[in-house]
């Protein structure tokens, strides 16, 4: 018989070893898996706030796509509501009314990380999002811009829906 020309001492340490490598290597992934899954905004601030800055964005956007329930201009505290809706007031502008068959859109302007970015929270309640938004409204299939104009949009928590300002 022939005597193995390495100690067995020694491929016993290599084997240690590589099993001490690939368990910290399961933790390192376990860890940087974990802080990936805190900071990420399909899911964070939601325990904090009651929504996440992700389904915030998208109700933004889903209260955009009514501009009739959008309403223009500050509200005055203690005074009744009478502001417009975006397209009341946009059909009824006296210097260049718009046809009554006009269909008024909105559309965010920036792109998804200035959106991320453009989420902020005043207090520990609250949430809200301020960025500019163009303005424009469709007419025979064309669609004509009319400019921009900056949108705040504020998370109801007791309603769960986003609240657009426009200004």
């Amino acid at each position: 018989m022939s005597e193995p020309t390495a100690p067995h001492s020694v491929n016993r340490s290599s084997q240690s070893l590589a099993w001490i490598l690939s368990l910290l290597s399961l933790l390192l992934l376990g860890i940087v898996t974990a802080a990936a899954i805190r900071h990420n905004p399909l899911y964070s601030d939601h325990d904090t706030y009651g929504v996440s800055t992700y389904r915030f964005i998208e109700n933004c956007k889903e209260e955009l796509q009514r501009p009739s329930e959008i309403k223009v201009g500050p509200l005055t505290p203690g005074q009744p509501d009478t502001r417009k809706s975006l397209t009341d007031y946009l059909k009824s502008n006296p210097q260049q009314p718009l046809p009554a068959a006009a269909d008024v859109f909105i559309r965010l302007t920036g792109t998804p990380s200035t959106l991320v970015e453009g989420v902020q929270h005043p207090d520990a309640t609250s949430t809200q999002l301020r960025i500019p938004a163009t303005v424009g409204y469709r007419l025979d299939g064309a669609e004509h811009l009319m400019g921009q104009a900056p949108v705040t949009c504020n998370y109801n928590p007791q309603t769960h829906r986003a609240e657009i300002l426009l200004q």
